[in-house]
């Protein structure tokens, strides 16, 4: 599935906080159009009522700059030197490739049609980690998610730290559109998407993110586990 980002995109490119790389289409995750490339595919609260991870102050950093490692693009420990993240992947069976919006993503079919997914990549221009994660998972949900749209609700929109780094976190459930699903024929619903921006230097940020359709529910609760080895390196 595949939508175009118009003025959406337009609005985006304004505040400076595109994904580095984004070009006129996004990537769903339903199938991709015929000759495109498809998508490969702390704990926090089940809601926003509930405490989530506690945000604390980054430390300081050292004097001494580190390294960028090479990246290694490849399950089950994955390092984007070029967005300077490192994570592990959600599950084993994972393909890696790259997707309009993100230039290292990962994906596994888990309907027809339709894949669960993980990856990352370096933001544009400016901004703060807060407001480019509300950005990008508005993004997504307009144009990841079929015409007509979903629903949607936030489960949870806090600071939290990644290593001594203090990002973002938006987490969203998704309810996918009864006709869109009957057109695609869908047995997928529902789906949840995590998404962190974090600083990864001097003026500069990097997301990560993971979906997981409800198909696959049973690896919501391991989201907090994986986002725990999220490190900026």
């Amino acid at each position: 599935m595949r939508r175009g980002v118009g003025l959406i995109v337009a609005g985006l490119a304004a505040a400076g906080l595109l994904l580095a790389g984004c070009t006129e289409t996004v990537s769903g995750h339903a199938a991709a159009p015929s000759g495109s490339v498809p998508p490969p595919s702390t704990d926090f609260p089940s809601s926003t009522s509930s405490s989530g991870p506690t945000a604390t102050p980054p430390q300081t950093a050292t004097s001494t700059p580190t390294p960028t490692p090479a990246s290694h693009l490849a399950c089950p420990h994955v390092v984007d030197a070029t967005a300077r993240l490192a994570y592990d992947c959600i599950s084993t069976g994972m393909t890696q490739g790259r997707t309009a919006m993100w230039p290292v993503d990962f994906g596994r079919v888990v309907d027809t049609g339709w894949t669960m997914d993980q990856g990352s990549g370096r933001v544009g221009r400016g901004g703060t980690p807060t407001a480019a994660a509300k950005l990008l998972t508005q993004e997504m949900l307009q144009l990841s998610y079929g015409d007509p749209a979903p629903t949607s609700k936030t489960v949870h929109d806090a600071d939290i730290t990644v290593g001594s780094a203090r990002g973002h976190l938006v987490q969203t459930l998704i309810t996918i559109n009864s006709t869109f699903r009957s057109q695609r024929h869908l047995r997928v619903k529902q789906e949840q998407l995590w998404l962190v921006v974090v600083p990864v230097g001097a003026g500069q940020l990097s997301a990560w993110y993971v979906s997981v359709p409800d198909l696959q529910k049973r690896l919501w609760p391991t989201v907090p586990a994986v986002l725990n080895t999220l490190r900026v390196v």
